[in-house]
């Protein structure tokens, strides 16, 4: 049998055989202990976690290296469930310990947060903002751009996943912490603008075949004239010519307007010779990189098929030319349209 005094004395008692019992009083003399789970340090002086640290590691798990930091600095880990769970390999050689963490954070799209004094928790921006409370939703009014367009783009450029859109009253609805938020303010201020308006004006000719070429060596003269203009210019959008009171500078659509008097005067001579004639003259203003259209059809109904009585059936075909224009204004002014002719 054996007894603990609460004094420290450990009795025993033993069998020492021919009816005998053997007690021994033993003093237990007790080592003062420290406790269990060592103290961690306070999240309070920074310039402790400035210490320069070396790292050279190869496929390690993105977990493992926080770890690694946190029994570096001494101090408590917790990982979120939005940090992901794969390999990085990195070399730092003398870098502050609080950049290179930090250098990792956000080449990983991770934020910290701490909580109490001694525990660090990492986690996705949008993660941590919904739990700590710091996350709150915005809205905002889109007054020129598409709605769903700017949702995929502030998504992709951001990594925002939390982005509601309403088509009905052309508002986003986003829900970030502070700072992601001022991004896409940012972001908004770049994408929701007005689109400058290009006016187009078209000449829809019919040639003949006998014409055909003296109208592409026209069409080419004239555009080479117009090239040696802009180009003599000196300046991107201006081009120079001469009033009686000196020279001046004037803008592009100033040569434009003569390039058209000269196409004019190219397809009023080819009307009296009988070699062509202009079908139709529309204009259409179109914003910076959206498509317009201008058709010029009319529908031809045709029998498609029979039914066993010989009773028609009508299907009408559009014939007859289509454009389709999409303008670009480039950093010099310049019109750049991308066309598509269809017949």
């Amino acid at each position: 049998m054996n007894l603990l005094h609460e004094d420290g004395m450990h009795i025993s008692l033993k069998d020492g055989g021919n009816g005998k019992k053997h007690i021994s009083l033993v003093k237990i003399l007790q080592k003062e202990r420290g406790p269990l789970i060592q103290k961690r340090k306070e999240i309070t002086n920074f310039s402790e976690y400035s210490k320069p640290i070396s790292l050279s590691l190869r496929e390690v798990r993105l977990t493992d290296v926080f770890r690694l930091f946190a029994e570096f600095w001494g101090v408590n880990l917790l990982l979120d469930d939005s940090v992901p769970q794969k390999n990085i390999t990195l070399t730092l050689k003398n870098l502050p310990a609080d950049v290179a963490f930090g250098y990792i954070l956000k080449t990983q799209g991770l934020r910290f947060a701490t909580l109490g004094d001694t525990t660090l928790w990492i986690g996705s921006s949008e993660d941590l903002g919904k739990k700590l409370g710091m996350a709150r939703t915005k809205a905002y009014h889109l007054a020129y751009s598409d709605v769903v367009q700017v949702r995929n783009i502030i998504m992709r450029l951001t990594g925002l996943r939390k982005v509601v859109e309403d088509k009905r009253r052309n508002f986003l609805y986003i829900t970030a912490v502070e700072d992601d938020l001022l991004k896409v303010e940012e972001l908004l201020s770049v994408i929701d603008h007005p689109g400058k308006q290009v006016m187009i004006e078209a000449r829809i000719v019919e040639v003949s075949d006998r014409a055909g070429e003296e109208v592409a060596s026209c069409i080419d003269s004239i555009y080479r004239h117009w090239l040696l203009e802009y180009q003599g210019g000196g300046s991107p959008g201006k081009v120079r010519y001469q009033y009686s009171s000196g020279e001046k500078d004037s803008p592009v659509v100033e040569t434009l307007t003569g390039t058209m008097r000269k196409l004019d005067a190219l397809l009023s001579m080819l009307e009296k010779e009988e070699k062509g004639h202009v079908l139709a003259e529309p204009s259409v203003i179109a914003v910076e990189g959206t498509k317009a259209k201008i058709r010029l059809v009319q529908k031809y109904p045709y029998v498609s098929v029979r039914d066993e009585a010989g009773n028609p059936s009508y299907v009408s075909e559009e014939v007859g030319p289509q454009l389709e224009m999409t303008p670009f204004i480039g950093r010099d002014q310049i019109v750049t349209i991308d066309l598509a002719i269809r017949t």
